[in-house]
């Protein structure tokens, strides 16, 4: 709930609202959430650690990204009201599935900053790294 309510909240940085403190806020809670999926997992044999650091923070990356784009992305549900008899039943798969769907990138660059993860301020470069990289991903494949 912690990542989904901070992908929520940094939804807020986008127009209308333009408060762009609340991504930075967004940004802070995903650097604690990948710190925590190091620790999540520590019972777990040596050889399958890392992998389940890896899944725990694609899992923590894919809520963000769902919040995020939950709450961005509410309004397409607009378009399927104009002839609402033929377009309606398609309203969930825009609101819901559509920010499903995205979210699976920014898992993805949850889970490469966490292979590149280490102590101090070099998990900042690794955050932005990931999710730098899965951007230009979505950006090939939806293009």
């Amino acid at each position: 709930m912690i990542a989904f309510a901070s992908g929520a909240f940094g939804a807020l940085a986008m127009p209308p609202f333009n408060f762009p403190v609340a991504l930075v806020a967004t940004m802070v809670a995903a650097v604690w959430l990948i710190d925590s999926s190091s620790t999540a997992h520590d019972e777990q044999p040596g050889r399958f650690r890392a992998l389940h650091y890896v899944i725990g923070a694609f899992r923590d990356g894919w809520w963000i990204g769902f919040g995020y784009f939950l709450a961005g992305l509410w309004w397409l549900g607009s378009a399927f009201l104009v002839e609402p008899d033929k377009f309606a039943w398609a309203m969930p798969l825009a609101i819901i599935g559509m920010p499903a769907m995205l979210a699976i990138f920014i898992g993805i660059g949850f889970s490469f900053a966490r292979i590149l993860w280490s102590q101090g301020a070099g998990r900042i470069f690794a955050l932005a790294a990931g999710l730098g990289a899965s951007e230009w991903i979505r950006g090939e494949v939806f293009t």
